[in-house]
């Protein structure tokens, strides 16, 4: 299989300066802009990081001049990037960096392939080893960004970004990431602060805004600005009429945006507008009555969350619930949820008799269940239920979750339900993973 190199990518010559590198880049964001073409998009923004920096230029060049047997080893290397088959290019990139360990560009390849592998932590101490002995390289300074980024890091993330960003101060990719950043830390203010001289910055250099114009619109949802939220959906629609070509895939990349941050109470109306948006834009597009639907759901787990008369197991149990996912992980800790609520049944009983009344939506998602609780008569059958289903679950899945004591093999218990052994988590403490979120923000998320 033949792998392209950066110079086949951008569809320049191995000669080319950096003006016409830069050219030819922004030629390939017309022609497959990142909310259409996001993987294309990583590929040729790779190849252009790399040969705009003259270092880093010669340093993949330098690539060429190793000896045949290590070249075909890079080629394999490449090869299985592109296949997805990441641990084989980390051992063959390692192999090279034995022999060659200044070649500070296949140290960087080493760290995207362990990033791809989920090995987060490798990639984060190979980028810092580089951008110590290139702290002016806007590729590399960048790519340290995105590995903080992966690994959770986001304060980190946030002050090699500014740096990064006075290497290259129209690189519109590093306000977005810096706008995301300061918004998912509440930082509304500097985020804004940014998305303002990012948009200035469009214009002065002449570049697609359509990214900046989406964190616009995500700002305005959740500030519940109306005002400012059809500011931004006008441009974007006027974006859209420019190039109607890219109207489906803008569409599609607002959307994903949304998605992709913590829901906000009391924002329906934001939400809907947007969605409406995208119905009168692309009516065509598939997905938006599914998104409309999350949408609600989204809205009624904000009721039940801010509702201090529904138990925190209750919130979570209707949570996964919603999820709908039947992996052997959410199975077992749906069992477990089930159990707490058992444990404490006269509590969840009074829960569930308000739930039936003030959220019948919600209650009717798993309504057998909440009224085999309620009937008194059906408590000792819904033990042994529950019993049954975990026994059935440790035999199914015994690397999950079980540990060998939980439940006596020979009995089940009279009337004492499973009892968690660790510390229960509200989803309002504080994430025992150290990243200083709630637990319902973070771990709890998933």
């Amino acid at each position: 299989m033949a792998v392209k190199n950066y110079y086949e990518i951008l569809g320049v010559a191995e000669t080319a300066a950096k003006a016409e590198i830069k050219r030819a880049y922004f030629g390939m964001v017309r022609q497959y802009p990142p909310e259409k073409e996001p993987e294309k998009f990583k590929e040729y923004r790779k190849a252009y990081e790399v040969l705009f920096d003259e270092n880093s230029r010669k340093e993949y060049d330098s690539i060429k001049t190793i000896p045949t047997e290590y070249s075909k080893v890079f080629d394999y290397a490449q090869q299985m990037m592109a296949a997805g088959e990441y641990e084989y290019a980390i051992d063959a990139y390692k192999r090279i960096i034995d022999q060659y360990p200044d070649l500070l560009i296949v140290n960087c390849m080493l760290a995207d392939a362990y990033s791809l592998n989920d090995n987060t932590g490798n990639a984060v101490k190979i980028y810092e080893k580089i951008v110590k002995l290139e702290p002016d390289n806007m590729a590399y300074q960048k790519a340290l960004g995105d590995a903080y980024v992966e690994r959770g890091f986001n304060k980190k993330a946030l002050t090699q970004y500014h740096k990064t960003l006075k290497l290259e101060p129209d690189n519109l990719d590093l306000y977005v990431a810096i706008i995301k950043l300061h918004l998912e830390a509440g930082q509304h203010k500097k985020a804004r602060e940014y998305l303002s001289v990012g948009l200035q910055c469009a214009v002065e250099h002449g570049l697609d805004n359509t990214a900046l114009l989406v964190c616009g619109s995500i700002f305005s949802i959740q500030d519940r600005d109306k005002h400012g939220l059809n500011q931004y959906l006008e441009q974007i629609a006027a974006k859209m009429a420019e190039e109607p070509l890219r109207k489906e895939a803008i569409a599609k990349s607002l959307l994903t945006e949304i998605f992709n941050v913590p829901p906000v109470p009391d924002c329906q109306e934001e939400y809907f507008r947007v969605f409406n948006f995208v119905s009168e834009q692309v009516p065509e597009m598939e997905g938006v009555q599914m998104m409309q639907q999350e949408i609600q759901r989204r809205e009624m787990l904000n009721d039940l969350e801010r509702d201090d008369k529904i138990p925190d197991v209750i919130v979570s149990y209707t949570q996964s619930i919603i999820g709908d996912c039947d992996c052997p992980s959410c199975q077992v800790e749906r069992l477990a949820m089930e159990m707490d609520m058992l444990q404490s049944i006269a509590e969840t009983r009074k829960a569930l008799h308000y739930l039936r009344n003030n959220y019948p939506d919600i209650f009717s998602l798993n309504a057998d269940f909440y009224n085999d609780i309620l009937n008194s008569r059906k408590e000792r059958s819904l033990f042994e239920k529950l019993f049954n289903k975990y026994k059935k679950y440790q035999k199914r899945y015994p690397e999950e979750f079980f540990d060998e004591d939980d439940w006596d093999d020979e009995e089940m218990p009279d009337n004492e339900p499973y009892v968690r052994k660790e510390q229960k988590i509200g989803r309002n403490d504080p994430c025992p993973c150290g990243s200083g979120k709630k637990y319902k923000k973070c771990c709890g998320a998933n």
